[in-house]
């Protein structure tokens, strides 16, 4: 017999065990991110780094994110 209650929860474990955090397309520019972000540049400045250098756009909210996520100097 068709249990619907049992199938949603084993469907749930199975998501839950191979769910994974999905990288960022900035995490390939790290040290470039960093080194501007540390020597002072603003967002916008990395942003237009990232255009020019890389041909990448990433709107600068996105790369304030990751800057938060990313950068362990403040911790200390």
């Amino acid at each position: 017999m068709f249990d619907a209650q049992q199938e949603l929860e084993e469907i749930r474990a199975s998501k839950r065990a191979t769910k994974r955090p999905r990288a960022s397309k900035l995490d390939r520019y790290n040290n470039e991110i960093l080194g501007l972000s540390r020597a002072g540049a603003s967002l916008r400045e990395i942003q237009m780094f990232l255009k020019k250098s890389h041909r990448f756009s990433a709107h600068h909210s996105t790369i304030s994110d990751w800057i938060k996520r990313h950068d362990k100097t403040d911790i200390l």
